[in-house]
């Protein structure tokens, strides 16, 4: 028996058509998109998509598997090989197993297929989801693939929850036995520390499992550990393997970090440590929808600096990953560099069974639970489904009890105030409670979307701007001025809700489609990541060591008196004196108003 991966990334062919094709015109990079083709074709007018690979010949021993794991695929995928149907699945944003065992070929060069639908193909119960707002969904294989082979004992899933306070490490080891007979083995884990390579605990034991899954339970004690953060994102690898007769059947690694993540009354505590929440959102799939998208989002250098260098260096680290779940290597890349995230799925709307919604939101923990990096899961946007926050969410806490649920544990607010509404409304707006029912809440606030100012990469209005200009600059106005007054609103908005102390701060949008309804942060060819002034403006307003002027109205009449509230922020553990001078200017006069020390 052995074990081992196949890694199928990178080349492959590709054909569009109705039907299996007799030939395979086109080279495609998996993952990508089905637009990523050479040469290229018109998708949009066709409805399935064939991809075709070949790797070699496999010897199976007896009771030997040869699995094949397709970590994305999008939308609806069927998979044949050497001629043979294997099976089909329709999820989009999660794993897709197939057992290629019984069609793989010893002596043969392998022939793989996978056919791909379009999103009007899929069934009535999928859970594809809904965004209003996406200009296309466009198919492929997005995600890693790869074969596993495998003995008869298969480590299908491994849990892993963390306690800081204890230093242990509790797991759920979901072990299959391909076989219908009672197999023995001996399983071992290693955890070690991930960069360094030292081991820190081995443990091992016999088991004998009957046909089917089995979960095996199991405590170790770490001891004194090192807690992951975005100030030292430290991580851990756990590698399970079981063996028979001393012979390797499956292995299966994974990294973590011991952090906690909670709530607790109003606020948000990581490690215990009470927290403010500074970033924005990434709507990922509405820049796969981009034109000048490529395979930037599979390329890690560029990921890198648009999902840590960048953020980081304008005093961000928590993004919400906004209507659906991103590509997988993302949040590796979130836990390497101590990036919170919070995973939303595509349901602006849900579609789908509830069956199919559980199987697949099931699916959705299980293959994410150990990123450190995702503090909050998010079911839906803008939208209600009691299947969802009522029976299937509780189900999921059991599964994962570390990580609150937005929707349920506390709520979003979307105030487009001082843009697409008035200054601060007195009542509710749009998908936002009122500033006062803010105050008074009870569970921690987040304002995940306000803003309301969308500017393409050449720093034109969206189409979602056409009214909303107008109220604030006048009919004339010039390029400098939309993004200057972009600029200028993310800092005043972003000042204020850091003044009402809210938990959780994000202006939308800092990624999404350029030319679609809510365009990203970035000026000219996306591939250089040059940042609008919002950013700069965002870095001062979101800076940990900050001040700001409450002085929202801004008439004032000679003679009259104004007490001027400055508000003074730390989000550092420790205390600083500074100094604080306040003037007035007016052409080139300048008049000190007030210096103190705090």
């Amino acid at each position: 028996m052995s074990s081992g991966k196949i890694n199928l990334c990178g080349k492959w062919r590709i054909q569009p058509g109705r039907t299996l094709p007799a030939a395979f015109d086109h080279e495609i990079v998996v993952p990508s998109l089905v637009d990523c083709a050479q040469p290229r074709f018109d998708w949009q007018s066709e409805d399935f998509f064939w991809y075709y690979k070949s790797f070699a010949p496999v010897n199976l021993l007896e009771d030997e598997k040869l699995l094949l794991i397709m970590e994305q695929v999008q939308f609806g995928s069927k998979v044949f090989l050497n001629g043979h149907f294997v099976g089909e699945d329709i999820a989009c944003y999660t794993r897709q197993q197939f057992d290629l065992t019984a069609f793989t070929s010893a002596t043969k060069t392998n022939e793989l297929v996978v056919q791909v639908g379009k999103k009007e193909q899929l069934p009535a119960h999928s859970a594809v989801g809904n965004d209003f707002e996406k200009p296309t969904f466009i198919p492929g294989i997005w995600g890693d693939i790869f074969l596993e082979k495998s003995g008869p004992l298969y480590l299908q899933w491994l849990r892993i929850i963390t306690d800081i306070e204890t230093g242990t490490l509790n797991l759920v080891i979901e072990v299959q036995n391909f076989t219908t007979r009672v197999l023995k083995g001996d399983l071992q884990i290693v955890v070690k520390e991930k960069n360094s390579g030292q081991t820190v605990v081995i443990d091992r034991q016999s088991i004998s499992l009957p046909g089917g899954y089995q979960n095996i339970e199991k405590t170790l004690t770490i001891g004194n550990v090192r807690l992951w953060s975005p100030e030292d994102p430290f991580l851990y690898e756990l590698e399970c393997a079981v063996h028979i007769n001393q012979r390797l059947s499956h292995r299966l690694k994974r990294h973590f970090g011991f952090r906690s993540f909670e709530i607790r009354g109003r606020h948000f505590y990581l490690n215990g440590q009470k927290i403010q929440l500074k970033g924005s959102n990434i709507a990922f799939h509405r820049f796969l929808s981009d034109q000048e998208r490529g395979l930037l989002p599979w390329k890690m250098d560029w990921v890198k600096k648009v999902l840590v260098d960048i953020p980081t260096a304008h005093n961000m680290f928590f993004f919400r990953i906004h209507n659906g779940h991103a590509y997988n290597r993302w949040y590796d890349v979130a836990d390497e560099h101590g990036i919170l995230l919070q995973d939303e799925w595509m349901f602006w709307t849900s579609t789908g069974s509830e069956s199919q919604i559980l199987q697949e939101f099931t699916q959705w923990i299980k293959d994410n639970q150990h990123h450190p990096s995702i503090v909050i899961w998010d079911p839906l946007n803008e939208s209600e489904d009691e299947r969802i926050t009522e029976r299937i969410v509780p189900k999921l806490k059991k599964l994962d009890p570390t990580r609150p649920w937005e929707h349920k544990d506390f709520f979003e607010d979307h105030p487009y105030i001082y843009s697409l509404g008035p200054v601060i409304p007195p009542e509710r707006f749009g998908f936002s409670r009122s500033i006062e029912e803010m105050r008074q809440a009870q569970t921690p606030i987040m304002v995940n979307e306000y803003l309301w100012w969308w500017l393409d990469e050449e720093g034109r209005p969206s189409d979602l701007m056409t009214d909303v200009i107008p109220r604030w600059l006048g009919r004339t106005y010039t390029r400098e001025d939309l993004l200057k007054h972009q600029a200028y609103l993310a800092g005043e908005l972003t000042e204020f809700f850091r003044r009402l102390d809210i938990e959780a701060i994000m202006p939308f949008v800092y990624l999404s489609a350029s030319k679609g309804a809510t365009s990203h942060w970035f000026l000219g060819p996306i591939e250089k990541l040059t940042p609008k002034p919002v950013l700069k403006r965002l870095k001062d307003a979101f800076s940990p060591l900050g001040v700001s002027v409450d002085l929202l109205d801004r008439h004032f009449v000679v003679g009259d008196d104004h007490i001027l509230k400055i508000h003074l922020f730390n989000d550092f553990k420790n205390e600083f004196l500074v100094e604080v001078r306040c003037y007035l200017k007016q052409n080139e006069k300048t008049l000190e108003l007030a210096q103190f020390q705090k």
